[in-house]
């Protein structure tokens, strides 16, 4: 349950990261995305709708990616070293709402630069074919929660590993998270990768299936997406990031600071 001092720490980062990092951070992504659309003419008049959606979901999943990763890394690792923890929870705050809010302030920030870029890509395929594809916005909806799945591992893990180690997991957990069964039903039949595979399937035990998430190929082909795959998905990720929220509330808890 959301409380009113989750909301009040919620809007309190959310401010902080727009007015301290987020807008360097959207300065340099923006700068990026712009250089490699301009290099390689992705909205050149006779490219098709198919091939600007291939790049600019690829665009928007690694910068976005990286934005989350920039911010959750030492979002909660320097309240704690600064101190400013303490100061935070001597308010009416518990360390739930101080850490849902947390989770929650990022996850804005991250939303909201994904969908401006949803729009801006509604609008060029728009304008050059006059066709809405509503698989464009699901696709950067599942993108936001596979973001979402992952700003929550790394906030967990940032309660008990430094820095690096958290990172170096999360990149892991990402690459992990993105192999899908082909790839693994390829390293089982292969004998000089049946150690690979057996590690594999160890990992995504306790990993999230990201490429659940990856319906880019629906948005280019404009294929049919069943309601029932967008509903289990998103009750999937909304179940998972609960899970591992739940495990870091209960860690923060009891965690002597």
């Amino acid at each position: 349950m959301i409380s009113k001092n989750c909301i009040n720490v919620f809007r309190f980062y959310f401010y902080e990261y727009f007015e301290r990092k987020i807008g360097y951070i959207f300065l340099f992504t923006s700068a990026v995305f712009l250089i490699l659309i301009m290099s390689l003419k992705v909205f050149d008049m006779n490219m098709p709708n198919k091939v600007i959606i291939d790049f600019s979901f690829s665009g928007i999943a690694i910068i976005n990616l990286v934005l989350a990763f920039s911010i959750s890394l030492t979002s909660v690792p320097s309240d704690i070293k600064n101190r400013y923890i303490y100061t935070m929870l001597s308010k009416p705050i518990s360390r739930y709402d101080y850490l849902i809010g947390k989770f929650l302030s990022i996850c804005g920030v991250v939303g909201i630069n994904i969908f401006l870029m949803i729009i801006e890509l509604l609008l060029v395929t728009y304008s050059k074919e006059g066709i809405f594809e509503p698989n464009i916005i699901w696709a950067g909806f599942f993108v936001f929660l596979a973001d979402a799945i992952i700003i929550a591992h790394i906030i967990f893990f940032s309660l008990f590993l430094p820095v690096t180690v958290n990172a170096c997991l999360s990149i892991t957990m990402v690459v992990v998270g993105n192999m899908t069964p082909v790839y693994m039903n390829y390293l089982s039949k292969e004998e000089t990768y049946r150690i690979s595979y057996i590690l594999g399937i160890i990992i995504k035990v306790f990993f999230p299936h990201l490429y659940y998430f990856d319906i880019k190929p629906a948005a280019m082909n404009s294929f049919y997406l069943p309601p029932f795959y967008t509903v289990s998905t998103t009750i999937y990720g909304l179940l998972y990031i609960i899970f591992i929220l739940y495990l870091a509330c209960w860690i923060l808890e009891n965690k002597d600071m």
